[in-house]
């Protein structure tokens, strides 16, 4: 026994290390899925191609947990969730000692156009924006008919949706009131360059199709970084409040809360 014990580990050892070689370790790449491919499964695969969305999906979501965009890096730039905290200490409702990376945000001095929290904020939105429109551009072109496509396509209609609710919140006045003014640029295609700002209520237009699309036809998965059901609904609720749209805040509000158990 001892010498078969002995003797297994160096035949691992000589297949590790005899497969080591450069053509294991460069291998040559010689298929990448093609337009035509692709268009095949839409039609006889919505399966598989949803998994591929999933896959380019999950790209779009590790953007919003980055450490550094276009080259900037920071410890007060963590991706989407620094930008909430940042937002919340604008508020004036936390009292802070403001010694930290964002005692910048705290005393409201993060707001000159060429800032680096101002120009990392606009960055990362409009990278979900662009990611999407890409997935959007490569796999439906055409209106899904499959169940399965169907709620791929909510979670990418969802992120811009929600990219776009930050983009015109922070960018400019809150709705009411304030429908006619210019807000930011809607970018809805990967050709699109150079757009005009958008006025507020044809922002809020775009946000309210994206996320009614995204609650409609999305389904509620228990992956917590997914764009699901829930997660547009709850977007919707916010920019339905905005527009003291009340009826459509409740009726969302409801479907963002089903089935969870509140403590």
């Amino acid at each position: 026994m001892k010498k078969i014990k002995l003797f297994l580990p160096l035949c691992v050892s000589f297949l590790i290390f005899g497969s080591c070689s450069k053509d294991f370790l460069e291998p040559e790449v010689d298929q990448y899925i093609t337009d035509d491919r692709i268009e095949e499964l839409l039609k006889t695969d919505p399966n598989a191609a949803a998994k591929l969305i999933d896959a380019s999906l999950r790209g779009v979501y590790s953007t919003l947990i980055e450490w550094s965009l276009n080259g900037n890096s920071s410890h007060d730039f963590f991706g989407m969730k620094s930008i909430d905290l940042a937002t919340d200490l604008t508020g004036e409702d936390m009292v802070q000692d403001v010694h930290h990376h964002f005692g910048f945000d705290y005393n409201l001095d993060n707001r000159e156009a060429g800032y680096r929290r101002t120009s990392l904020m606009w960055a990362l939105y409009y990278k979900m924006v662009s990611s999407s429109n890409i997935i959007l551009d490569t796999y439906f072109k055409e209106e899904p008919t499959s169940e399965a496509l169907k709620a791929s396509k909510a979670k990418v209609v969802g992120l811009r949706g929600i990219a776009y609710y930050y983009l015109i919140n922070l960018y400019q006045q809150t709705y009411k009131g304030n429908e006619e003014a210019l807000g930011v640029p809607l970018v809805l295609s990967p050709l699109d360059e150079n757009m005009p700002r958008a006025k507020v209520k044809e922002v809020y237009a775009q946000i309210i199709e994206d996320l009614v699309y995204s609650a409609d036809n999305g389904l509620i998965t228990s992956d917590k970084t997914d764009v699901d059901k829930r997660v547009a609904a709850a977007y919707l609720a916010k920019a339905y409040a905005a527009m003291e749209d009340w009826p459509n805040v409740e009726k969302y509000a409801k479907i963002a809360y089903d089935g969870i158990t509140l403590r």
